[in-house]
């Protein structure tokens, strides 16, 4: 299966900062899937697991600040889809990184799908929202 995430304009909101973020989290993304399909081990992939799970939370405070900002009638259920995926995916890295079996195909499907179709669904409200602002 490939794994690669291509960030392109079909995922801008068209909020520099916010879509800066989301091609930082593809990029962030793309580091782990290149380290799983080249074999590489435990000490390349941890670390990078915590740093997307570090740049996540950071992303999601920073995009619900400016859902809080332009008045967004859907954050409280936007704020729980992001708390779902940080409570899963952070479980998994805990796990990896304290050498549990984790299946980083898994893992890797999960945030692959979560991103591409949570920017492509919930976040373009945010472009709806602000171009109405």
């Amino acid at each position: 299966m490939n794994f690669e995430l291509t960030w392109s304009q079909e995922y801008e909101i068209g909020h520099p900062v916010i879509d800066q973020q989301h091609a930082k989290l593809f990029e962030l993304y793309n580091m782990i899937a290149e380290a799983f399909s080249a074999g590489l081990g435990h000490e390349v992939v941890a670390p990078a697991l915590r740093e997307l799970v570090a740049y996540t939370r950071y992303h999601f405070a920073e995009e619900e600040a400016l859902m809080e900002r332009l008045g967004c009638r859907h954050i409280i259920t936007h704020r729980r889809e992001h708390r779902r995926l940080i409570t899963e995916v952070s479980a998994l890295a805990a796990d990896f990184a304290d050498g549990q079996p984790v299946l980083l195909y898994e893992l890797l499907s999960l945030v692959k799908n979560w991103l591409s179709d949570h920017i492509l669904s919930e976040d373009m409200k945010l472009r709806e929202l602000m171009e109405a602002w």
